[in-house]
């Protein structure tokens, strides 16, 4: 009789695990492409977005110049010192483009979006 039970309670648990591990293994994938932090055309998960009247004057001066199309809003670069600001807009050639510039208006970073 104990040898029957086992029969059953043991096929039944690998297939438990079996299958809840495929559904745990998706949802880590999910998970890691959402607010990607490489080069995309998505903010940081962890940074702050904020209306531009937040922004320095003389970040959204250089946003302004570098930048066709002005986004309505900007991103706090979390974790950077000096404070940096992301914008993502067009170029004047028609690229997306993401750009980081400082509180005092210099461009540290510009990288094309995909």
């Amino acid at each position: 009789m104990k040898s029957a039970r086992y029969g059953l309670i043991l096929p039944a648990m690998g297939l438990f695990l079996m299958l809840g591990s495929q559904g745990f293994a998706q949802s880590q994938r999910e998970d890691n492409s959402v607010g990607n932090t490489g080069s995309g055309t998505a903010m940081a998960r962890d940074d702050q977005r904020l209306p531009l009247s937040q922004v320095p004057q003389p970040a959204r001066e250089t946003a302004r110049k570098a930048l066709v199309t002005m986004p309505a809003e900007a991103a706090m670069v979390a974790g950077t010192n000096p404070q940096q600001y992301q914008f993502i807009g067009t170029d004047r050639s028609g690229n997306a483009v993401s750009i980081h510039v400082l509180q005092d208006g210099k461009m540290v970073k510009k990288e094309k979006e995909r």
